[in-house]
């Protein structure tokens, strides 16, 4: 009886380690796993992260995978990247997402963005513009009617049909940019915009092309 007593026992107690050291893989995998920066809502292609949005844009809820991505552990690594594709609320935040040293935003030292806005259409010269393409921009002289180009390849962080709505996909022309230059140019440009009227083209280098 004795020997059986000490049978159960040890079944018992091997029974125990067991579970015991489930319970730590399981909740090491966890810890691991919530260390990883996702996605606090839903980021749409093309846009910019900054030191002032990336903690609206991500946290650090997400759960690394065993498919050898390489995924981002601290949001600190994410301000001055570009976002390369749609991510979904939640999702998991891998390099493959995100892109730093992007020319457009990369030189820019002392970024500010600024609204500009098309009274007609054909000011707009090369079609539909979509937050992440790049464009250059130009004053037509009121005066002497001649084209002055002011910018080259400049990033748009946000396009919008006339109703203020953001023009995703292809959907919509837009009346309004949002686009990320230096804090100079912003003013150069306001002053040059008094002279005549401002003209946009799409360069067909942006994230979208």
């Amino acid at each position: 009886m004795k020997k059986l007593m000490d049978y159960k026992v040890g079944m018992i107690a091997i029974l125990c380690m067991a579970a015991a050291a489930v319970i730590i893989l399981l909740t090491t995998a966890g810890a691991a796993g919530g260390h990883v920066v996702a996605a606090a809502k839903d980021i749409k292609k093309g846009t910019v992260i900054s030191e002032s949005n990336v903690d609206e844009l991500f946290d650090l809820n997400g759960e690394a995978g065993t498919d050898g991505i390489d995924y981002i552990t601290g949001t600190d690594k994410l301000a001055g990247m570009i976002v390369t594709e749609d991510i979904p609320c939640g999702a998991s935040v891998n390099m493959g997402m995100v892109m730093s040293e992007y020319g457009p935003i990369s030189n820019i030292k002392n970024p500010v963005v600024m609204g500009i806005h098309a009274g007609e259409a054909s000011q707009f010269v090369s079609g539909i513009i979509r937050r992440g393409d790049t464009i250059n921009i130009s004053i037509v002289d009121s005066v002497t009617d001649e084209c002055e180009s002011v910018l080259e390849d400049v990033y748009v962080c946000g396009a919008y049909n006339d109703d203020g709505s953001s023009i995703e996909g292809g959907e919509g022309s837009a009346k309004s940019l949002n686009i990320l230059v230096e804090r100079e140019d912003e003013t150069r440009i306001n002053t040059l915009l008094h002279r005549g009227t401002i003209r946009i083209s799409k360069t067909g280098s942006g994230l979208n092309d």
